[in-house]
């Protein structure tokens, strides 16, 4: 300290930083700087292009976003994994393109390709009368009425067949099932539909519906 005339400025004390003094007689400050975060965006603005102006999103980034979203739209609708129980039906807009069996399998995007996947393994049944309260009459052989009730079990042996051949698989299943029924019983008298001849009538309904159902 001191009065000397050593040039540094006045006679407080030296600023050993060369930063102007806090008090008094100090040059004014000037504007700040950026701050960090600023610099870092306008960083990835340059990187990437720019910006988008008036403080929106940079063109770029948007276009790198759609990309992902149609990437991920790709994966998610191109990719299909299919069960062992399962096989999966391909359409090209709408029309029957081939059947998939099991394992990932790969397709068109959608919309332009759809997967629809049906399990062929599992049995199926349909119970006839459907409801327990409902009265199911039919005419024996020999001109008996009988109150009968009865399940059908069934499962799909071609997918592609199943899918686009039947409006209503299930009903046109009941309706074979019980037109089956009724002419299996009718050619056999009322002892041997309640008893002796039921394995019989199991194996004639069975045989008509598959015929009937090959036909359709």
């Amino acid at each position: 300290g001191g009065g000397g005339s050593g040039g540094d400025g006045g006679g407080g004390p030296r600023n050993p930083w060369n930063l102007p003094p806090g008090g008094g007689g100090g040059k004014p400050r000037g504007p700040r700087g950026p701050s960090a975060l600023e610099e870092l965006l306008r960083r990835m603005r340059d990187q990437f292009g720019g910006g988008g102006g008036d403080g929106g999103l940079p063109w770029p980034l948007i276009r790198i976003g759609g990309a992902i979203v149609i990437g991920v739209w790709i994966l998610l609708t191109s990719f299909h994994a299919v069960g062992p129980q399962e096989r999966a039906v391909v359409t090209t807009f709408g029309a029957y393109s081939r059947t998939m069996g099991s394992g990932i399998g790969l397709t068109l995007p959608y919309p332009i390709e759809s997967v629809s996947k049906l399990n062929v393994a599992e049995i199926r049944t349909i119970d006839i009368p459907a409801s327990a309260n409902t009265q199911n009459f039919i005419l024996t052989g020999d001109q008996n009425i009988i109150d009968l009730d009865y399940s059908v079990r069934w499962s799909i042996a071609d997918p592609e067949l199943f899918q686009f051949q039947l409006t209503d698989p299930q009903e046109t299943i009941r309706e074979v099932a019980e037109s089956s029924m009724r002419a299996a019983v009718s050619r056999v008298d009322l002892i041997g539909a309640i008893g002796a001849k039921r394995g019989q009538i199991e194996a004639d309904v069975e045989q008509r519906m598959r015929a009937i159902l090959a036909t359709y």
